[in-house]
């Protein structure tokens, strides 16, 4: 099973969220805007159950969506809005 952070390095930018959250459809915007291509980690797919509450644990995050860029943890929508809008 492949963990978070092998996830991470190899994809270098993801989003975790999930389907009825309007702070995720808004990051998904933003990050459509600014031409940011991602991989999708859906909370709504059990699969994904571990990697996400690692990904949770270790950045000790606990809303959504869980943003990361180049690999590194920028936070949920409030911080991808004052990084791109503002």
């Amino acid at each position: 099973m492949t963990t978070f952070q092998e996830l991470l390095k190899e994809k270098k930018n993801i989003m975790i969220g999930k389907k009825v959250c309007p702070f995720c459809s808004k990051a998904k915007e933003i990050l459509k805007e600014q031409g940011i291509e991602y991989h999708y980690i859906s909370l709504e797919e059990k699969e994904n159950a571990k990697i996400i509450k690692e990904a949770m644990d270790e950045q000790n995050y606990r809303s959504f969506p869980l943003v990361f860029l180049d690999g590194k943890f920028v936070g949920g929508c409030d911080q991808l809005v004052d990084r791109f809008i503002e």
